[in-house]
C-alpha cells in the first residue's frame, strides 16, 4: 500500500477523524467514491456505521471480525492467526 499511498485513487481516512467528525468523513468518502448521496443518505450511513448500531444484539453479528480475519487478512497478505500472534507476544513480554 505504501507505493499507492499517493495514488489518486486512494482516499486516506483516519480513525481519529471518524471518532471526532464521523458524518462529514462519511461524506468525504461518499463525494471520493463519486457518490451522489442525499443528505438521509448520510444520515443512514452514518447511523449504520456507528458503534452502537454495529454492536448492538440486533447487529452485531453482521461486524463480526472472524470474517475479516479468516478471509480479508490473508488476501492483503497478513496472516489469518495475526491478533493470536500479538497476544502471545505481548503476553510474554508482560510476564518478563
Amino acid at each position: 500500500w505504501w507505493e499507492q499511498r499517493h495514488s489518486p485513487n486512494v482516499l486516506w481516512v483516519f480513525f481519529e477523524d471518524l471518532k471526532t467528525d464521523h458524518r462529514n468523513q462519511v461524506r468525504r468518502v461518499a463525494n471520493f467514491l463519486n457518490l451522489d448521496c442525499s443528505d438521509a443518505a448520510i444520515d443512514q450511513a452514518v447511523q449504520m456505521s456507528s458503534f452502537e448500531f454495529m454492536s448492538s444484539a440486533e447487529h452485531a453479528h453482521h461486524f463480526d471480525d472472524h470474517f475479516v480475519r479468516r478471509h480479508i487478512m490473508p488476501q492483503v497478505g497478513l496472516p489469518a492467526e495475526l491478533k493470536t500472534r500479538i497476544s502471545k507476544v505481548c503476553d510474554a513480554t508482560l510476564k518478563e
